[in-house]
């Protein structure tokens, strides 16, 4: 509370003399003395009353000429300040009648409003599952096979060529660095000697195309000898203790016929899920089998595919095929690593520039 200046201090102490003065007899007026007997006068008291009312008088009259306002008690105070109101009108907050929730669109995901297509999917960040199935027919997979093998050999040439030192016009060591980065960990090698038996099956799977193909087509093939040993050997092989890279070669387009899209290959997108039915041949490193599936050594047609970098997490299992020999070399089929049919690959990006697609393994459920 601020202090009162000195003016209003000589105000207050003028009011209180005023009122305690005797008040002085007219000279006019002369009377004797009248003698009443002794009463109690109240005359101090009231001079006192007095002046207590003018000085709260005057105090009341400073407090509003500085603007300070007192807390009425009881009534209004005639000598406070009421607080003005605001002239502009009160924004009342806007409020949004609740949409009722339809309990069937919750509960109900084959409504129409709980449906979702692959399109809707991806755009909603939920990732598409694309399944590798491609029908089987003995005579349209002979003239694949034909045409595979035309292209491998041609490439195979030039590549063990480029090899030896003798020419570098396909520039395989500069697509070698672009596919294989220099950051990238190869799984450990696994050297266990497999049984005479089962070297038997890993050899049969890789010089048989006809597993893979009715593998891709949705056939159930869990009967057949070679496959119970694969699935074996597989799900027995030592996890890996850190994450590492192989490499795969995958074909979008029908190269034995008119080059046209495969079914498949339409949803190919960064998100997506790729599942594929067959089991999953890779390389450890890019070497001779890689080059001859790379699109980009396929003259006049280097967009008809793609190579897969896929990182492994740590726990994958797969058959190191270095076991069939049991010594650490990298030609031929010992660069390969082959995963479990049924295998997942979550699309990380595309480089259709490069043609090559970055994805991570997933690891099967317990």
């Amino acid at each position: 509370m601020p202090v009162l200046g000195n003016l209003e201090n000589k105000i207050i102490s003028s009011s209180v003399t005023a009122q305690t003065k005797p008040l002085e007899a007219k000279p006019k007026e002369v009377k004797p003395p009248v003698k009443e007997p002794e009463k109690t006068s109240s005359n101090n008291t009231t001079l006192w009353l007095g002046a207590a009312a003018a000085a709260s008088l005057a105090i009341a009259g400073i407090a509003i000429a500085h603007g300070r306002k007192g807390k009425p008690a009881g009534g209004d105070n005639p000598f406070l300040q009421k607080p003005k109101r605001s002239s502009a009108p009160v924004q009342k907050p806007k409020v949004e009648p609740q949409k009722p929730v339809v309990e069937e669109s919750i509960n109900n995901k084959n409504t129409a409003a709980g449906k979702t297509n692959p399109e809707q999917q991806a755009a909603g960040n939920q990732p598409v599952i694309i399944n590798k199935l491609i029908k089987f027919d003995e005579a349209a997979e002979k003239l694949r096979l034909a045409a595979e093998l035309k292209i491998r050999g041609e490439i195979s040439k030039f590549f063990k060529t480029f090899k030896k030192g003798g020419m570098d016009s396909m520039n395989f060591n500069h697509r070698a660095q672009r596919v294989v980065k220099e950051t990238d960990r190869q799984p450990i090698a696994d050297l266990r000697l497999l049984s005479a038996e089962d070297c038997k099956a890993v050899t049969s799977y890789q010089r048989n195309y006809q597993y893979n193909a009715k593998l891709r087509s949705g056939a159930d093939l869990s009967d057949v000898e070679e496959i119970k040993r694969l699935d074996r050997i597989i799900q027995d092989a030592v996890p890996l203790e850190e994450e590492a890279y192989v490499y795969r070669g995958i074909r979008t387009q029908k190269i034995w016929d008119d080059f046209s899209e495969l079914d498949f290959a339409k949803d190919l997108a960064e998100g997506n899920i790729l599942e594929d039915k067959a089991y999953v041949s890779t390389a450890r490193v890019y070497g001779d089998l890689l080059a001859q599936v790379d699109p980009h050594n396929f003259s006049g047609h280097n967009n008809s595919g793609y190579i897969m970098r896929i990182k492994l997490p740590k726990g994958t299992k797969g058959l190191d095929c270095r076991r069939s020999i049991g010594k650490d070399l990298d030609g031929g089929y010992n660069a390969e690593f082959i995963l479990p049919r049924n295998s997942q690959f979550r699309i990380k990006a595309i480089d259709k520039s490069q043609r090559i697609i970055e994805c991570e393994y997933i690891l099967p459920a317990a």
